[in-house]
């Protein structure tokens, strides 16, 4: 009992300089931390950057929310965000910026907000809202 103590003290201060891998394969570094394991969601600040598979992601700040231990929702916001698809081929994703990007999980979808996407060839779009389906 005095370790579930311990451990509960110990995560219900801020951490700090993070780098962890998560269970889905999720990589998140960052300059500060803060957990609550009982609601279950962690906040990244400072260079925050986030890596899965083809895909980069930096923002100043991201939410990580879990529901049973399982990754649910990540929202990022930041001055602005930028993601880039590290595996772009020609016609596809280059990089892109938001004001905010949600990504949840159980939908498979990235809802952006303020955002201006460029593809590989140089062409943007740009729209103050906008909802993408990843690929399987």
């Amino acid at each position: 009992m005095k370790y579930l103590t311990l451990i509960a003290v110990l995560f219900s201060f801020p951490l700090h300089a993070v780098d962890i891998t998560t269970a889905e394969g999720i990589h998140i570094k960052s300059d500060f931390t803060t957990a609550d394991f009982k609601n279950e969601v962690t906040e990244y600040n400072g260079n925050v950057i986030v890596t899965q598979e083809n895909f980069i992601y930096e923002a100043d700040a991201i939410k990580e929310y879990r529901n049973n231990k399982l990754l649910t929702k990540l929202v990022g916001t930041g001055k602005p965000t930028v993601f880039i698809n590290k595996l772009a081929v020609d016609g596809e994703l280059a990089s892109g910026t938001a004001t905010k990007v949600t990504y949840v999980a159980v939908e498979g979808k990235v809802y952006l907000e303020g955002y201006k996407l460029t593809d590989v060839q140089g062409n943007t779009q740009t729209s103050e809202r906008g909802v993408f389906l990843l690929s399987e």
